[in-house]
């Protein structure tokens, strides 16, 4: 039986079954804002065969039309096949933007205004399109799937394949620098920044999940998702991981992380705030990522490609 006191965010007090552990009653307590619907996974049907789509995305974002474009470009170059994105108080020309790929049916645009939203962003994309999309990857706007095959996606699929206990498969960030550029300009991120850190930097040991959504209880942290009871996260190795960090790094598929960009960007970023309540970021944080130990311009076969769309 459950049961649900009303109150702030804080205060919300819910009374769950004894098979759902405290971590997940916790997902409950933080974010009720997805709270009924996600109930209702503890009975939904896990059986479907035929999916519209077999790999989505979602994220949300906040003043960053400047990137909307190249970010859904590149993922659709990959083999995304459905973009879920959420605004959240956005004041830029963000629909101008995505207007073409909403028009295409690539991009599902919904808006998710307020404070903190992030995981209810996500919990909201989990319920919707559950049934819709086979495989949705959580990520963000400065994030890009990537491996030098070109075959992240099937590689990801491999792993769900290896055990049907598995409920979502985490992959590690690579951090790229600023590559020493002080100021923005209009070329694509993806050709600006071609320094990242060292592979055992320690922000790499961070991850971003593709989920089973079907068998997905809910976010309450960026990194990782909870689980129906029975299901599991893993690494692209196969191995089970534990919360947001995974050691056991595996490369052939990242996530190349474009935290810093420039330091004229990084100062934007901070104006933007966090939707997920972390602290306010300050430039000791772009200090601290802005790693340029290795030289990897190995996302030129896709910017090519992307200066040869624009002209």
């Amino acid at each position: 039986m459950y049961i649900f006191k009303s109150g702030f965010r804080n205060k919300l007090v819910i009374k769950l079954g004894k098979s759902i552990n405290a971590e997940k009653k916790l997902c409950f307590v933080v974010y009720p804002y997805s709270v009924i619907k996600c109930l209702a996974l503890k009975r939904i049907s896990l059986k479907k065969d035929r999916y519209s789509y077999k790999f989505a995305l979602c994220a949300i974002f906040k003043d960053e039309a400047l990137y909307l474009k190249e970010w859904i470009e590149y993922h659709k170059f990959i083999g995304i096949e459905r973009i879920y994105l959420y605004n959240n108080n956005s004041t830029d020309n963000y629909y101008e933007v995505l207007k073409p790929y909403i028009d295409e049916g690539l991009v599902v645009l919904r808006n998710m205004p307020g404070k903190e939203r992030q995981m209810d962003a996500y919990n909201d994309c989990l319920m919707r399109y559950k049934y819709e999309s086979k495989y949705i990857g959580v990520i963000d706007i400065d994030e890009f799937i990537f491996d030098k095959e070109n075959n992240s996606l099937n590689k990801i699929e491999e792993v769900f394949n290896k055990d049907s206990s598995i409920g979502g498969v985490q992959i590690n960030w690579t951090i790229f620098g600023s590559s020493h550029l002080e100021k923005y300009t209009n070329e694509p991120v993806t050709k600006r920044f071609i320094y990242s850190s060292n592979k055992d930097f320690d922000m790499n040991r961070h991850t971003k999940s593709f989920v089973n959504p079907r068998k997905t209880l809910c976010f309450l942290n960026p990194h990782y998702a909870m689980y129906i009871d029975g299901f599991y996260p893993v690494n692209l190795n196969g191995t089970k991981v534990e919360g947001a960090m995974n050691d056991d790094i595996n490369d052939e598929v990242r996530i190349n992380h474009y935290f810093c960009k420039s330091k004229e960007e990084f100062m934007l970023k901070i104006k933007r705030g966090t939707a997920d309540g972390n602290p306010i970021r300050t430039m000791g944080l772009f200090d601290y990522h802005d790693k340029n130990d290795v030289y990897d311009d190995s996302m030129k076969i896709f910017y090519d490609e992307y200066e040869r769309m624009k002209d």
